[in-house]
Parts: C-alpha cells; structure tokens; sequence
C-alpha cells in the first residue's frame, strides 16, 4: 500500500487511464482559509492601482499566511492523528483516479482480506468502462472535476 504510487494503472475503452491506489487512510489535504481581501472591499483593482504600495506592504503578507502557511500548518498538526486513525481501522480504500481529459475518481471501502480481489475487479471494470461493484467492497461514491467545478462524492 503506497500513497505516493497507484497498485495497478488500467487504461478504459474510451483511452482514459486509470490509477488505483490502495491505502488505509486519506491524507489530509490542502485547505485554504477563506478570507476578504482588502482590494475586494474597497473597489478592487482601482484601488489597488492607486495603493500598490499599501498592497504590497499588508495584502501580501495576509496571502501568505492564509494561503500557504496556515494550510501547511493544519496538514502538518492533523497528519499525526490521521496516521493513528489508518494504522487502528480495518478499513482499506481502494481509489481509482483518472486526471485526464478531467479530473475523476470513484471510491470502495473494503478490508484487508478482501483488498487483492477488490483491486482486480476494480481494474477489470474500468478496462470494460464501468464502475465495478465488487464482492467483500462497498462503493462510496464518484467525484469529479470538470473545469473549475467541483462535484463531491455522490452514489451512482
């Protein structure tokens, strides 16, 4: 079981491939905070023009930590925790990925007895083009990403 590289990559009928990776939890991911810019209170661009400096100066500081090392810190704090959570679950979630030409993916929820024969019946339907309902799994759901629109995992 690998984070980092798929158990099996399969390419569809439609010549879309698909990684399937194995693991035993979901690492935490990256989470900006929401927060109103100064230029999107008072007038944007315009008045970014005649404050550049102003900008440069307060605006950018408050991106940094909003955007990058508020997110890094909240990763770095709840990966301990999620790894604790991973190593006493049973569970074992088998996700297969496909990025191109969008961005989608399709979730089971299995143990560890059953995972070799979820992942082949995983692979076995995308190389057929469907979503696989295997024995021993229990399927969570799709997600894709079309564009900049987002849809959350949803039973078919």
């Amino acid at each position: 079981m690998s984070l980092l590289r798929p158990a099996r990559s399969v390419e569809g009928p439609d010549g879309r491939y698909w990684e399937i990776y194995v693991s035993r939890f979901k690492p935490p991911g990256w989470k900006p905070s929401e927060y109103d810019s100064l230029a999107d209170d008072y007038g944007g661009a315009f008045f970014i023009g005649r404050l550049l400096f102003f900008f440069w100066l307060i605006e950018l500081p408050i991106f940094l930590v909003n955007h990058v090392l508020w997110p890094l810190l909240r990763m770095i704090l709840t990966l301990p925790w999620t790894i604790f959570r991973g190593l006493t679950n049973r569970t074992i979630r088998v996700e297969a990925i496909s990025f191109f030409p969008w961005e989608e993916s399709h979730l089971w929820l299995t143990t560890r007895d059953h995972v070799n024969r979820v992942v082949d019946q995983v692979a076995r339907g995308l190389e057929l083009g469907q979503v696989a309902q295997p024995l021993g799994a229990e399927f969570r759901g799709s997600d894709e990403m079309v564009g900049s629109s987002y849809r959350a995992f949803r039973r078919d």
